[in-house]
């Protein structure tokens, strides 16, 4: 990589910015500047740490996708020109951190303030304006760079040593960054040298098994027949877009149909709706759960292949609850869904967003199944 995550970060970091973040905590501009140095790599280190398991990944991705704010680094200093957007930035980062570094949270800000003698309260408030500013480069670099959960989790992997030398004395041990020393064989590790030494005889073992087992099974009949020129997925169909990429879906599915319209030669002034299949927010928010986000991924591919077109996401809700609240859900989960999409390259004026709640059912209210049915996006074609 040309840069690093840490540059990328500290470049937003401005004089001007820096001047305006320290007379909000009251202190000197050249601590404040220096505690922030620390608290930049602590926080894309424990986001690398976060990364390292599939659940985690998953997590960071959607902390990115919830936090994301396409002006928040063009208008960085407007985020601290007043105490109110000030405020409202430390509220966010205050969620962002908890999500981030849970329990250990107070003892990275004890770690970094036994370091750097900066009073804690004004290392908390450093680490709340710290936060979403991370995440707004995380969510730049991962749309600049095409990533996906796995290839956010290798740009931060590929660079956690480094973070960790950034780090102050004892953070890099509350973040659990300590490096390992390597292992030594003396003469007090007796039974780990013969292991070492003795390396080469399980392989020998495998590939005698393995010999083993050919003779054993030479010429039986296993039962087993190979089902020549069958799809691995009958109902599987290939569509080529106008711009070349090649998609698999489902036949009669959500994007086997849109593809089909858009591609077809019918009145291009007419609109048409398509329902969303697979894709699920959590109960009563407008978090997607983490296997729906890649159902998006063909829908962003369809609209790339036909850049004239334009959508409106149309959110809906069964009629449980408070009919305002249930509208106000849906037009949640419709903006988020934009949201993504946007963030993956498409042009934030192609999509519309709209809200109706329980005003639209489709199904019967009087049942689970038709609740659940009436729990849904729709996709609307408005041009062509």
């Amino acid at each position: 990589m040309a840069n690093s995550l840490v540059d990328t970060v500290t470049g937003y970091l401005t004089p001007e910015v820096m001047q305006k973040i320290s007379s909000f905590i009251g202190e000197n501009p050249s601590a404040t500047q220096k505690t922030m140095a620390s608290i930049v790599p602590a926080i894309l280190a424990q986001a690398a740490d976060l990364s390292t398991s599939p659940d985690g990944a998953s997590q960071l991705t959607n902390l990115i996708t919830q936090g994301r704010n396409g002006n928040f680094l063009s208008n960085l200093t407007g985020q601290l020109s007043s105490e109110s957007t000030t405020q409202n930035l430390l509220s966010s980062g205050s969620g962002i951190l908890t999500t981030l570094f849970g329990g250990k949270l107070n003892a990275v800000i004890e770690a970094i303030t036994s370091a750097l003698g900066m009073k804690g309260a004004s290392v908390s408030s450093l680490m709340k304006i710290a936060a979403p500013l991370v995440l707004a480069v995380l969510a730049k670099e991962r749309t600049a760079r095409g990533l996906g959960t796995a290839g956010l989790a290798n740009l931060l992997g590929e660079q956690k040593s480094s973070l960790a030398r950034l780090l102050p004395a004892g953070l890099a041990g509350v973040l659990g960054l300590g490096i390992r020393p390597p292992t030594t064989f003396g003469a007090t590790q007796p039974y780990e040298r013969r292991k070492s030494e003795q390396w080469w005889l399980w392989p020998l073992i495998g590939l005698a098994a393995l010999v083993l087992l050919a003779f054993a099974f030479w010429g039986r009949d296993t039962g087993i027949k190979p089902e020549i020129g069958k799809p691995a997925i009958a109902n599987l169909a290939k569509l080529t877009l106008p711009d070349g990429k090649i998609l698999n879906v489902k036949e009669g599915s959500f994007y086997h149909s849109l593809a089909g319209f858009l591609g077809s030669a019918s009145d291009p002034t007419g609109q048409k709706s398509f329902v969303f299949e697979n894709l699920n927010f959590e109960s009563g928010t407008a978090k997607l759960t983490p296997e729906s986000k890649p159902a998006l991924n063909d829908l962003v591919d369809i609209l790339k292949a036909y850049p004239s077109v334009q959508v409106r996401l149309e959110g809906h809700t069964d009629n449980v609850g408070d009919p305002a609240e249930n509208k106000k859900l849906s037009l949640a989960r419709a903006e988020a869904t934009k949201e993504i999409i946007v963030d993956s390259g498409i042009d934030a004026s192609r999509i519309t967003t709209a809200a109706y709640g329980e005003e639209k059912p489709i199904a019967s209210n009087q049942t689970e199944e038709g609740k659940a049915q009436n729990r849904r996006l729709e996709l609307v074609v408005t041009k062509r």
